[in-house]
């Protein structure tokens, strides 16, 4: 888990990720399925998950990728 602020908190996990804004956690499609193990985030426009088999998403306010 990493949050960016009390209304915006991520988590990782298997096939998606999830993020909390506050009021309800919302599941995050990624951009290629895959179970996720990390979370880095400088803001809520900059947000990075590891996974399995070197996977790197990254998610820009918008979608991930």
């Amino acid at each position: 888990m990493v949050g960016t602020s009390s209304g915006s908190v991520w988590a990782a996990g298997s096939g998606n990720g999830a993020r909390y804004t506050g009021g309800a956690w919302q599941a995050v499609t990624n951009a290629t399925p895959t179970t996720l193990y990390a979370m880095w985030a400088s803001s809520d426009t900059d947000v990075w998950a590891v996974g399995y088999n070197g996977g790197i998403l990254r998610f820009d306010g918008q979608s991930s990728y």
